[in-house]
């Protein structure tokens, strides 16, 4: 009986020891670190994927961390503080203990957004000055604000770019009649422009992305044959509105990006939409069936930024479309082979401090779809002959601007 009770006991130490061996062996212990923008994040939680078998761990202060790893998992789940998305990482098999570097920017994908505000005034004053027409008194308040979302995971990338602007000027008309001359108070738009380009990118060399773009583009308020009619006694007459017109440009090419100051698209294949909402302005932009026109063609499009001096900052934009298809029921629309300068906007500021510059700015757009009347002599002082034709439209602006940006905590 001594002997049998002896067999059993060690029967059961022999299932305990075995037990925790096969426990020991069925198992990895999986040290390593978390990183994000090159520092160590806290707080991430790490969980096996599937696994039931081993509670979650945080990641401490120095972004450490450790975890065992039950035999036949190897996918790791990592998930940062206050995000609901998720990154996994596959672990080498072959290691029986394993210390890791995690790099959720990898993973995940490295976020970035940056807003750029400007606020620029500029005025002008004559008495009794021979050139100064009857404007004696000129003040432009105009605003700008500039929109970046960044997002780039591997070789993929997403970036929308949020381009607004708006003002307006102040100024006295001097007016004569039977009774005399009286000064009235007249206000008009100095500038207007809503623009938004999105991009899809998938890197394919060092320098080139094959990239998925699309591009919004319009203003935001009516815009009058003659602002001052009102303060003449004059009506109104309303030329342009906000998606009147519209346009949008959905295409795909490939981005040439050299180096983090310049960026080159081209499309070979690009859907342009014309959309006008105002049935009384169709016509004016060669728009004939239902509210918008399509054409086909190719865009191209520069974004150039960089401090060319010091405290000397430069930036450029220029968007171009050209149509290949001719409209055989409207012949008088766009001509194929003309070249639309949608967008060309260019700024220089001299920066005083951080907040405070000299900036001059111009915006071009010409686009053959867009009718103005066509005057003989001074488009001011000349005689209207009835007909209508493309223009260069032209706006630029002198001034004093006071700055302000914000960006993302992790660039």
């Amino acid at each position: 009986m001594r002997y049998f009770n002896t067999f059993y006991v060690a029967i059961v130490i022999l299932f305990i020891v075995g037990g925790t061996q096969i426990q020991m062996t069925a198992q990895k212990s999986i040290k390593g670190v978390i990183l994000r923008y090159d520092k160590p994040e806290k707080n991430v939680k790490i969980t096996i994927e599937g696994s039931k078998f081993t509670k979650e761990v945080i990641s401490n202060e120095l972004g450490e961390f450790a975890i065992e790893v039950p035999e036949g998992y190897n996918i790791l789940e990592f998930q940062e503080s206050g995000d609901k998305h998720k990154a996994h990482f596959k672990l080498n098999q072959n290691d029986t203990s394993t210390f890791i570097t995690v790099n959720l920017d990898k993973l995940l994908g490295i976020y970035s957004w940056r807003i750029e505000s400007s606020l620029a005034a500029s005025s002008s004053f004559f008495s009794a000055y021979q050139s100064s027409g009857n404007n004696n008194n000129i003040t432009t308040i105009l605003g700008k604000a500039i929109i970046h979302l960044d997002w780039q995971k591997k070789a993929y990338s997403w970036i929308t770019d949020v381009n607004l602007l708006y003002g307006e000027s102040f100024t006295k008309l001097r007016l004569e009649n039977a009774d005399g001359i009286k000064s009235v108070t007249a206000n008009s738009k100095s500038g207007d422009l809503f623009s938004v380009t999105s991009k899809f990118a998938q890197q394919i060399s060092n320098n080139f992305h094959v990239t998925l773009l699309t591009n919004f583009q319009s203003q935001f308020a009516p815009g009058y044959s003659d602002p001052y009619a009102l303060a003449k006694g004059q009506p109104l007459n309303k030329i342009s509105n906000f998606l009147s017109p519209g346009t949008f440009n959905l295409g795909g090419g490939i981005d040439y990006r050299p180096n983090k100051y310049l960026n080159i698209y081209y499309s070979p294949c690009d859907l342009e939409i014309l959309e006008v909402l105002i049935p009384s302005l169709r016509d004016r932009f060669d728009v004939f069936d239902g509210s918008a026109a399509f054409e086909f063609g190719s865009f191209f499009s520069l974004n150039y930024r960089k401090e060319i001096l010091k405290n000397v900052n430069f930036n450029s934009k220029l968007q171009m479309f050209t149509n290949y298809i001719k409209n055989k029921k409207h012949p008088e629309a766009e001509r194929p082979g003309s070249v639309d300068i949608q967008l060309w906007q260019n700024s220089l500021n001299f920066n005083f401090n951080k907040h405070f510059a000299l900036s001059i700015s111009t915006t071009i757009i010409y686009d053959e779809d867009r009718k103005f009347r066509i005057f003989e002599g001074d488009s001011k002082l000349g005689t209207n002959t009835g007909r209508s034709g493309p223009r260069v439209q032209y706006f630029h602006n002198i001034g004093l601007s006071v700055n302000y940006s914000f960006n993302s905590k992790k660039n």
